[in-house]
């Protein structure tokens, strides 16, 4: 949950790892893997949710 909050107040992936004592590069790998693509009447765009994040895990944990 942290992340998400962090990156709608427009922090850096270097600022969101300082911040939760995080490697920059887990805060990055996180966000990249757990990308939702959002649509709106105008235009597409890719967005990390928690709960999608979430879901991801507990289903890829239930595969093995």
């Amino acid at each position: 949950m942290y992340i998400y909050q962090f990156l709608n107040l427009a922090m850096s992936i270097r600022e969101i790892a300082k911040a939760i004592k995080s490697s920059p590069n887990t805060i990055s790998k996180e966000i990249k893997r757990n990308k939702t693509k959002t649509n709106n009447k105008y235009s597409s765009f890719e967005r990390y949710f928690p709960i999608v994040a979430q879901n991801k895990y507990k289903k890829k944990k239930n595969k093995v």
